[in-house]
């Protein structure tokens, strides 16, 4: 279980020697090297700290004493910048564009507080952007900028003892960066991420406290360190409240080349992290605050609690990975699965998650099975869905089965980029979203005996190029519309109860050779509404409330079931027979005489076999030779 107990590596000892080192450098004065002052009240060389930078040279202190200094500062030489602390020597952007930016090397900055960064018409504002090698942050503070502290392109950075708060996106950002060392800083309150690393290598990010985003008593788990397409970080010994680590990357690579151990808590409880890698075969019922699983092979993960973290399981590029009986509540999204085949999510409780419940991606032959879902999606959004209870991209040959969701403000189950899936008998009662969405170009799923009722923004919504899914058995009751069908082909509905939405089914432009058979539509506001010239649907043997079957004004006037509404008369739409109380076949309905002589399906075809022999009598009787008397 590689990195379960690792301590810091050996290298973090190695990096802060040459880190001492370069601040040796930086503050070892030559016989030109000198002290510049800058005061506020003008007691100083200069009131202004960029006056005073430029005239600095290589190996100054510029020295910076109280009060608010309403600029932009841009720091080119290998000097140390210092203040008086981070509450009283303050640089304020004012919202135009970076408080300061370090273009040099060998920096060194202290005692200081930046502010105000905004965006610009060019990128967006940074408390402090480094875009050179060896700088060194200390005692700073960083706080209402867009980015707190953003190092682009910037090797050998070190962020020490640092308050890095209340920014509108990330709180560290690093791109592309070599062996930057994150250590004993507190971030917390940013919206985006806390630390967030891209493409980059060989990071240390040690003993930082990082909290998540909190709107008064409303607390969100948020990312408190995202590691996205970058190899060898190595996380050790912070302490996350409401947050915890995400990894983005197709890459499996970046998944498994970390170093992230045990030491990583969460929460007062400090429940720990865990993070295993190339882990063949074992059965593991331990406590834990985050669960992080990559290129791993036949585990048995059972009885675990998983709560106030960003994502509480990670799954990646794994094989046979079973999460049984588990509890996940108050994260962003409960178990992410990526890149990985044949595992099982079953037996387990998944609450208040703030976006999404379960989501696979480009994983296939999993079964999320037997599961409660509750008040997911409810991140707060008033009067807008958000997320998913399970969520499908790019996710093929899975089953999704005997789930039961309630109180959701999610949609229920969503498929996306999806194929060849198979929902069987799951219930989503009383949700905010969509019972089941199928969408983006995901053809050929199964739907079988599922319970879609009292969901407000409808039952089954088929989009965006999905064909040939098959729906049968199940139930729609309650929603406003029970199926609707945009800009899909072939779909089949058999054997379906559709029976009390406001809309029944509902078809759109660019929908074409749908079945529906063999389903009650009935005490709907609207049976069936169809928007534009579709084409080829066969509605015929349905049952639509009354032996009258379904009500058109010009196609069958004077009906009493269901309407059928349609803004073109052109569209290919079959509607008879219908069926009736009893299920027969009926073409016509004659109320006077109470359907004693309905003009049904069965007797026409004796009727005209009846013909058929008479015609075959004559034919006989013609052809025998004349008798003679």
């Amino acid at each position: 279980m590689k990195g379960i107990e690792e301590h810091v590596p050996l290298f973090i000892l190695t990096l802060l020697i040459a880190f001492a080192a370069i601040l040796a450098i930086c503050v070892t004065e030559s016989a030109e090297a000198r002290t510049i002052t800058v005061r506020s009240d003008g007691s100083g060389e200069f009131t202004v700290i960029q006056d005073a930078l430029d005239a600095s040279v290589q190996g100054d202190t510029v020295d910076v004493g109280e009060g608010t200094f309403n600029e932009t500062i841009v720091v080119e030489r290998s000097i140390f910048l210092k203040g008086v602390g981070t509450g009283q020597t303050i640089v304020n952007a004012n919202g135009s564009g970076d408080a300061a930016t370090i273009r040099g090397q060998n920096i060194q900055v202290s005692g200081m507080a930046f502010i105000g960064a905004g965006e610009t018409d060019r990128k967006t504002g940074s408390g402090i952007l480094i875009t050179n090698h060896s700088v060194t942050l200390s005692n700073i503070r960083t706080e209402h900028n867009s980015i707190g502290i953003n190092i682009h392109r910037g090797n050998l950075t070190l962020i020490q003892g640092s308050t890095i708060a209340n920014n509108s996106m990330d709180g560290i950002r690093i791109t592309a960066g070599y062996r930057p060392f994150i250590t004993g800083n507190h971030i917390f309150n940013n919206l985006g991420t806390g630390i967030f690393v891209q493409y980059s290598m060989d990071a240390v990010i040690a003993e930082n406290t990082i909290e998540t985003t909190s709107f008064g008593y409303i607390i969100y788990p948020g990312r408190g360190i995202e590691l996205k397409e970058s190899v060898r970080i190595t996380v050790s010994k912070n302490s996350f409240m409401n947050c915890g680590i995400g990894i983005t990357s197709d890459i499996p690579e970046h998944w498994y080349s970390h170093s992230i151990d045990a030491l990583n808590v969460i929460g007062t409880e400090e429940k720990p992290i865990r993070y295993l890698t190339k882990e063949f075969g074992g059965d593991f019922d331990w406590e834990a605050g985050q669960l992080i699983i990559a290129n791993c092979t036949d585990l048995l993960i059972r009885d675990t609690v998983l709560s106030n973290v960003s994502t509480g399981a990670i799954i990646a590029f794994s094989r046979n990975v079973t999460l049984q009986n588990s509890t996940c509540y108050f994260t962003d999204t409960a178990i992410f699965i990526k890149g990985s085949a044949e595992c099982r999510v079953i037996e387990s409780t998944i609450y208040v998650s703030h976006d999404n419940g379960v989501i696979l991606e480009g994983s296939f032959g999993t079964s999320i099975t037997d599961n409660l879902f509750g008040l997911i999606g409810m991140r707060y959004n008033p009067g807008i869905a958000r997320g998913s209870s399970i969520l499908l991209r790019d996710s093929h040959l899975n089953w999704i089965r005997n789930n039961t969701f309630h109180m959701c403000k999610s949609h229920g189950i969503e498929l996306q980029e999806s194929t060849w899936n198979v929902l069987n008998r799951n219930r989503v009662q009383q949700s905010q979203g969509t019972g089941i969405i199928i969408a983006s170009g995901s053809d050929s799923n199964e739907l079988k005996n599922n319970d879609i009722d009292g969901s407000r923004l409808g039952g089954l919504l088929i989009s965006g190029g999905s064909d040939e899914n098959t729906v049968s058995d199940d139930l729609y009751s309650g929603n406003s519309f029970g199926i609707s069908i945009l800009d899909s082909h072939r779909t089949i509905i058999t054997g379906t109860n559709i029976s009390g939405n406001g809309i029944g089914v509902q078809m759109g432009k660019g929908t074409a050779d749908v079945i529906l058979s063999w389903c009650d539509l009935s005490m709907n506001g609207i049976g069936l509404s169809i928007e534009g010239n579709i084409s080829g649907l066969d509605a015929t043997n349905n049952s639509w409330g009354h032996d009258s079957g379904p009500f058109h004004d010009e196609l069958n006037p004077g009906a009493k079931g269901d309407s059928i509404e349609m803004d073109d008369i052109d569209a290919t739409v079959n509607f008879k027979p219908w069926r009736d109380s009893n299920g027969d076949a009926l073409y016509t309905y004659d109320p006077d005489d109470g359907g004693d002589d309905k003009d049904t399906e069965e007797l026409r075809m004796l009727i005209g076999a009846l013909l058929i022999l008479f015609m075959m009598l004559l034919v006989v009787v013609e052809s025998r030779p004349p008798i003679k008397y």
